[in-house]
């Protein structure tokens, strides 16, 4: 994970941005160039999911933007999550102010999972075994013969571990 961008100063976003929290969004107050007007929705929907917002020739994240511009705290080298992991979904309450780690444990499973469910993978013929990362390192938490029975474990494992940041689904 790369640090990201310093923010501008507060003074300076206010004076080029209208935020609504509640709807997650930024608007222009004045007229940037013919493409970004007053009124318009600030920035641009990236490839990857993200809303990002061009200033002065730099790139910066919209939900930083929205998040320091609501709170009024610069959240440094601290990450933003998205809590339903919707990258679009720039909604005040949709955010939350959170560790790299943290932020980790908010991620749907890999496109490449044979199981359908997070931390739960083949043990052979007809088990299926059951780990969670903690600290950067596996925790075996047990060999089922379901994958219905590993993610219980998960699950159980995941709340108990990560609380409110555990995702399952």
């Amino acid at each position: 994970m790369t640090k990201p961008l310093p923010l501008p100063p507060l003074e300076l976003l206010e004076k080029h941005f209208e935020c609504d929290p509640e709807l997650g969004e930024l608007r222009w107050k004045n007229n940037v160039n013919s493409r970004a007007r007053k009124g318009d929705i600030a920035g641009h929907q990236e490839l990857n999911g993200y809303r990002t917002i061009r200033i002065y020739g730099k790139k910066y994240s919209y939900h930083r933007i929205l998040w320091y511009l609501t709170t009024k705290r610069d959240p440094g080298e601290l990450q933003i999550d998205h809590k339903n992991t919707i990258k679009s979904d720039n909604r005040f309450s949709n955010l939350r102010l959170v560790t790299n780690q943290q932020n980790q444990w908010n991620v749907a499973h890999r496109k490449t999972n044979k199981s359908g469910y997070i931390g739960v993978s083949r043990a052979g013929y007809r088990k299926w075994r059951c780990c969670i990362s903690v600290n950067n390192k596996d925790k075996y938490i047990g060999t089922f013969t379901t994958k219905d029975e590993a993610s219980a474990a998960y699950i159980n494992a995941a709340r108990e571990l990560r609380g409110t940041y555990a995702r399952w689904a």
